[in-house]
Order: C-alpha cells, then sequence, then structure tokens
C-alpha cells in the first residue's frame, strides 16, 4: 500500500496566506466602508496613510488574530496528518502480520495492497496482478470455472 507522504506537502504556508488574505481582506472591505458612510477623503488616504488610531487598532488587531488563527490551524492540522500517519502505519503492520490473505482494492477494484499471507498463499506479488481482473485469471485459468466461481 503506498502513503502519500503528509510531512512532506505541508499546508503550513498555504494555510496561514488564506488566514492572512482574510485579514487583507476585512482590511480592504472595512475601509471601503469607511470611505462611503463616514469618509471625507480620498479612498486611497484611508486604506493607508490617514487612518484614524482606532481603525488602525481594529483592523490591525483582526489582522493579527488573523495570523494567529492560521498559525494555530496549520499546526492543528500537521498534528492531525502526523497522527494520521502513524494510525495508517499501525494498520499496515497489523494487516501485514494477519493470519489470512488480504487484498484491498481501490475503487476501480484494482489491487493496491496485498499482505505477507496473501502472497504465501498464491504465490503472486502486487507487480503479478495489476488488476482483478488479471488476479481472477492467475487464480482460476480454466475460463469456464472462472465464470462459475465470479
Amino acid at each position: 500500500m503506498s502513503f502519500r507522504p503528509l510531512g512532506k506537502d505541508s499546508s503550513f504556508p498555504r494555510t496561514i496566506a488564506i488566514f492572512l488574505s482574510i485579514g487583507i481582506a476585512f482590511w480592504i472591505f472595512d475601509s471601503i466602508v469607511d470611505y462611503l458612510f463616514f469618509y471625507e477623503g480620498g479612498l486611497s488616504d484611508l486604506l493607508i496613510f490617514d487612518i484614524p488610531a482606532h481603525e488602525l487598532y481594529v483592523r490591525s488587531s483582526f489582522l493579527f488574530l488573523m495570523l494567529i488563527l492560521g498559525i494555530v490551524s496549520s499546526k492543528m492540522m500537521h498534528e492531525h496528518d502526523r497522527t494520521l500517519q502513524e494510525s495508517e502505519m499501525r494498520f499496515r503492520k497489523a494487516v501485514e502480520e494477519f493470519p489470512f490473505s488480504i487484498a484491498l482494492i481501490d475503487q476501480d477494484g484494482d489491487p493496491v495492497f496485498i499482505n505477507r499471507k496473501f502472497k504465501e498463499t498464491f504465490g503472486y506479488t502486487l507487480e503479478d496482478i495489476p488488476t482483478m481482473e488479471k488476479w481472477w485469471e492467475l487464480a482460476y485459468p480454466d475460463e469456464k470455472y472462472r465464470n462459475k466461481v465470479l
């Protein structure tokens, strides 16, 4: 069974970027609302330069909150990935040592994992049976009998 390397394609920076984007979008949205309803000057001044102290506090606090949420959610996702990977490895070890044959197949019906007992019982490796159709042919070479079993 092939496991995707969870730690290698980390979404840590992507998650932080998403939350920071939300914070920046809030900053812009709040500037537009202020401009439309409360401000007499130009919009560019309200976005960056001529920001009242209370607005600067609210916007920067929200931006900081989004940064913190991005970091926390990224850490939680990383921890979840690590736990999932450990669980998958324990499952793989257990299935590998089962005293009976096991073949795990994907949604297309093709085998993605066979345990040690399967290899011992049938004498085939995963490379020998790229599809379940191929396994049926190998396991039941007589076409009439194979159709009856199927």
